[in-house]
């Protein structure tokens, strides 16, 4: 975990493959007027890995978990790729302790290769998949509303 600055909470969460340093440029700039926190997303960075079988939802539980150690009742997320599915699943399920959720191509019905965060083969390219291209989540309510848009 990653802490700079002063004010309102901002949690940042990034996607598969990527670790907490992702945010730097981010935190620097929002660091002048929130509290901004990039924690490793389970399994990248320091952060322990979950069971290799784990879905969504326990991702999502991992995001309460690390809210209530850091004594956030009430607190901004943001999340890239994977980590946009965790905070719309955080806002989805426990939108009490959310205040305001943005969710930043999100994935959606990836292909098994993209699932796994791999590149196709020999092609150097990113494996296809679909990402959000507009995403609505209303926090509390249990609704997400998201426009999807391939990438292959």
């Amino acid at each position: 975990m990653q802490e700079h600055g002063s004010g309102e909470t901002l949690v940042l969460i990034h996607g598969v493959g990527m670790r907490l340093e992702a945010w730097a440029p981010q935190m620097a700039a929002l660091g002048k007027s929130h509290r901004v926190i990039a924690v490793d997303m389970p399994g990248h960075g320091e952060s322990r890995a979950l069971p290799e079988e784990a879905g969504l939802e326990a991702f999502v539980d991992w995001l309460r978990a690390f809210l209530k150690d850091l004594e956030l009742d009430r607190t901004n997320v943001a999340g890239h790729s994977m980590g946009a599915l965790i905070a719309g699943g955080a806002a989805a399920t426990f939108g009490s302790r959310v205040s305001r959720v943005a969710l930043l191509n999100a994935v959606y019905r990836r292909d098994a290769v993209a699932r796994r965060g791999s590149h196709r083969e020999g092609s150097g390219k990113s494996a296809p998949g679909r990402s959000m291209s507009t995403v609505r989540c209303c926090a509390g309510s249990g609704r997400i509303v998201a426009k999807a848009t391939s990438t292959a």
